[in-house]
Order: C-alpha cells, then structure tokens, then sequence
C-alpha cells in the first residue's frame, strides 16, 4: 500500500511512477515479475523468485520509486558544507521513509486472475465477479499482458504449468 508521499500526486502520476519503477527493476535489475495490480492504494506484485531474494528485490524496487518520485517532482539539489567542502544532496523529506506498507499478498483468486489463469467456481462469487470484471478492464495490471495485450509494466509470462 502506497504511503503518504502518494497524496502530492493524482491517481494517474502515482501508478506510472509506480510502472516506471517496476519497469526500471524488471528491465535493470532482473525483476521476475509475472504478475501486478497497481491502484492509488494498492499494489499488487507477483514475484518469481526465491525466498531469501525478495527482501533485497523489495529494496530494489522502493528505491527506484524513491528516485521516480525524486525526479518527476523535480527536487532540487541543496548544497551542504561538511568539514569545509561543498557536498551537494538531493533535499526529501520524510515522506519518503515509508513509502509502502507491506502485506503479504495471500488472495489466490487474484493471484490467478493477474497472471492470467482462470477461476471458476462450481457456485456464483458476486467478489470473484466484480474482481474478475475490475482486473480484465483495469489499464494498471498484468492481466492484459496475459491477454495478448501490452500494459504499461512488462512482465515475464509463464505458462500456467510453471506457477
């Protein structure tokens, strides 16, 4: 879940500075991401990859939205003297330090549904359907990537028998 810092943008500049820094992950530090869900107040990710890589691919990826955040406000450089010598450092305030917070991501419908599986249930969801509808037109997420189509976050598509 995005924190504070998101209230300075819209709901569009917020999911593309979060598409940019998820593409900037996938494409500069190998980001397995096979499945997203970006909302004003949620992001979804789907990650292969082992166990003891996420906390370092979750730094990764906060860090890159620090620097996407960093350039699209256009912060400025502020010169600092440290022991006689002009060092210049980029002015954030404290809105950065928790840019999200975390929740392990356990809905397995959705999981499904983002990485381009289907769900069908021997009954009638009203959830399931009305997520199935939001996912299948939402411009911010990977289920259009499965769908032939190209999102606005690359993603590395597996075949279902991978999952």
């Amino acid at each position: 879940m995005p924190g504070h810092w998101k209230a300075r943008f819209t709901a569009a500049e917020v999911k593309l500075i979060i598409s940019q820094a998820l593409n900037y992950c996938v494409d500069k530090e190998k980001m397995l991401l096979t499945g997203y869900f970006i909302s004003y107040n949620n992001v979804c990710l789907v990650l292969k990859m082992e166990k003891r890589h996420l906390k370092r691919m979750l730094h990764t990826f906060y860090a890159s939205v620090r620097e996407v955040i960093i350039q699209t406000e256009g912060f400025y450089l502020e010169p600092e003297v440290i022991n006689d010598e002009m060092y210049v450092q980029p002015k954030i305030d404290e809105q950065f330090s928790g840019l999200f917070t975390q929740y392990r991501f356990v809905d397995k419908y959705l999981i499904k549904l983002v990485t381009g599986q289907k769900v069908n249930l021997l009954y009638h969801d009203p959830v399931l359907e009305r997520l199935k509808k939001k996912i299948h037109h939402y411009t911010y997420c990977s289920a259009i990537n499965y769908a032939g189509g190209s999102g606005p976050v690359k993603v590395i598509i597996f075949k279902t028998e991978d999952v």
